[in-house]
């Protein structure tokens, strides 16, 4: 592990089978669309390893700012940077989660790998409660 700001952040895993072993979210209380309504966290669900989103919320991190109260969290995470294609292996990237005033209040680096048909994404634990991760069926939807 490196660390930076005493937070951790997972080195870059080397290319391997994570795009057949990964952990499946199948949750559409994670997109974007969904405003407002009860929040939940990653932090103590989301622990360092590979997840692939799947289901009708959307399969794909989005990569423009989320405002708060969106995709059922008080500081929603989405990507900065874009999606890799398959020949750019694994891509690192960084995930910011917005509050009211600063679109990329707190910061982690997360992993990227396109399988081709699909993304998994090797997701930083949050440190802190209600930050989420959002979903879009689109990579730049708002």
């Amino acid at each position: 592990m490196e660390y930076c700001n005493f937070f951790s952040v997972p080195t870059k895993p080397p290319l391997g089978d994570e795009c057949s072993i990964h952990t499946l979210i199948n949750d559409r209380s994670r997109s974007v669309e969904r405003i407002g309504g009860r929040t939940s966290s990653d932090n103590g669900y989301i622990n360092n390893q590979w997840y692939r989103f799947v289901g009708s919320g959307g399969t794909m991190l989005p990569t423009m700012c989320q405002q708060p109260n969106r995709c059922g969290a008080n500081y929603p995470g989405w990507m900065s940077g874009t999606h890799p294609s398959v020949s750019d292996g694994i891509a690192t990237r960084r995930v910011c989660f917005a509050s009211n005033l600063d679109c990329c209040r707190y910061k982690y680096t997360v992993y990227v790998r396109n399988c081709g048909n699909f993304y998994v994404y090797r997701l930083a634990k949050p440190s802190f409660a209600n930050l989420r991760y959002c979903v879009s069926k689109v990579a730049g939807k708002i």
